[in-house]
């Protein structure tokens, strides 16, 4: 009992540090402007390069768990965690710190790591609660995130502090790892599918860094469109290949399962709908209320209004193993979507912080309980050696969501413009925001992505779901 508990604890811990890399930028891009005398188009490359890697190269890191073993897997998803936090600590140059970024963008594979681990370490009702627990790291990690930034600069640090606090935090949950956790069945006697490497490292370079940089380069470049069409094809291919190979790297026959594609597609929706607010609604928080709509917030409150769905996500992810003892697996999928039509709520009432405060909390509602019940699900269709496969799944579809979320509202964001008169050390200037109905628009997009969600969920059939019962604390 007590070894799984440290077991647990570790790939929480691990999935804390990765998700806390994943987010910690965000409330900083414009500081980061500042300090290297860049532009903002610019500057973000820190985050794409990190999201890229995460889904195309992490994807593959933790694909390779089922053969190679997650346990050492994960040891080499922080090791580079590790060294590419430390390299974005030390970083002067903006070229260095994308760099860094990329190696930190393997970490993430920690994630869908400790999602497989527990698939092969817990059964039944112990491996529901080990998930929810993993989830509920997924939304702690992006509260330490969003509040490590706002602290430290309130408290006069830099964002090269966050990374500091990274490379520790890495290397203590690779210590713990390396003593704590053994080696989890592998499938001997397969190959590495190599091909299927390849194929989903290039299908998701293409099609996220047209994504990413859809809205500086402009939807109707070639640039864009060769991507975006390039990435199709190279996706299509890599698809019908790992259908047809006996060994794939991912088996996307476990889609085919009762619950699972729905649950890819209600992830999909999640990661889109949490990531609109988190990408438009600092706009709306930061644009002076000279504008007759924004409300002036410095980057501290703003990182605090952003840790909301991550807190509420945080605090709800333990109780869904309950929820679905009561009501069942789909119904606890179909609630938690539900919750994320609040986006329609948003879009049509956010001129009251508190209001605005209340939905984010709605949105957090929907990515703990619709998260947690669709790996739940989704695990428990599938043999324990394969946990990973849907974890990897679920992550490479997760960061598919990320890029579509914030591609498609950078590119409402900039439909409409207001100048609004600002007072600076230099006089009175001009500034552009987006409108405040780019907004709405914006959050128009959570409520739809949302609908899908419920309307997937919709269509399980609860009898066919394979439901494995309450079994022994580890396997």
């Amino acid at each position: 009992m007590k070894a799984g508990r440290l077991v647990l604890a570790t790939l929480m811990l691990a999935t804390v540090i990765a998700n806390v890399a994943s987010v910690c930028l965000f409330p900083q891009i414009v500081v980061l402007s500042a300090d290297f005398g860049r532009p903002v188009n610019e500057v973000v490359w820190t985050m794409v390069a990190f999201d890229i890697i995460a889904t195309g190269v992490g994807g593959v890191a933790a694909a390779l768990g089922a053969v190679v073993g997650n346990r050492r897997m994960l040891m080499v998803a922080l090791g580079l965690l590790v060294v590419g936090s430390l390299a974005a600590a030390l970083s002067t140059d903006l070229g260095l710190l994308i760099a860094a970024r990329a190696v930190q963008g393997v970490g993430m594979a920690a994630q869908a790591l400790s999602f497989g681990i527990v698939a092969n370490y817990w059964r039944g009702e112990a491996m529901r609660r080990a998930i929810s627990l993993i989830v509920l790291s997924m939304g702690l990690g992006a509260v330490v995130g969003f509040l490590l930034s706002g602290f430290v600069w309130r408290g006069g640090g830099d964002w090269r502090t966050v990374f500091w606090v990274l490379c520790v935090g890495g290397a203590v949950d690779l210590l713990l790892t390396a003593k704590f956790l053994k080696e989890t069945k592998r499938v001997s006697g397969v190959p590495i599918d190599y091909a299927g490497c390849v194929g989903l490292v290039a299908w998701s370079v293409l099609l996220l860094l047209a994504l990413s940089q859809a809205n500086a380069w402009g939807w109707g470049s070639a640039k864009v469109l060769g991507l975006l069409v390039a990435g199709v094809v190279a996706l299509v291919a890599w698809a019908l290949w790992e259908l047809r190979n006996p060994a794939p790297l991912l088996d996307l026959r476990v889609l085919g399962k009762m619950g699972v594609w729905q649950g890819a597609v209600i992830w999909l929706g999640v990661t889109i709908a949490m990531c609109i607010p988190g990408t438009a609604l600092p706009y709306l928080f930061q644009t002076p209320t000279a504008s007759g709509f924004g409300f002036g917030w410095d980057l501290f409150t703003v990182s605090l209004a952003l840790a909301v769905p991550a807190i509420t996500m945080t605090v709800l992810s333990p109780t869904t193993t309950g929820l679905m003892r009561r009501i069942g697996a789909k119904r606890t999928m179909l609630l938690g979507a539900t919750f994320g039509l609040s986006g329609f709520g948003l879009a049509l009432a956010h001129g009251s912080a508190g209001i605005i405060m209340v939905w984010l909390a709605a949105t957090g509602v929907m990515g703990a309980w619709a998260t947690s019940a669709t790996y739940a699900v989704a695990t428990e269709a599938v043999p324990p050696e394969k946990g990973i496969i849907v974890g990897t799944i679920y992550n490479t579809v997760g960061g598919l969501g990320t890029a579509v979320g914030a591609a498609a509202v950078g590119y409402v964001l900039s439909l409409r413009e207001v100048g609004v008169e600002v007072s600076t050390p230099s006089g009175v200037v001009t500034e552009f925001f987006p409108a405040e109905e780019t907004i709405t628009w914006s959050m128009v997009l959570v409520g739809a992505v949302a609908l899908v969600g419920v309307l997937s969920a919709l269509t399980i059939r609860s009898k066919r779901l394979r439901i494995v019962g309450r079994g022994p604390e580890t396997a």
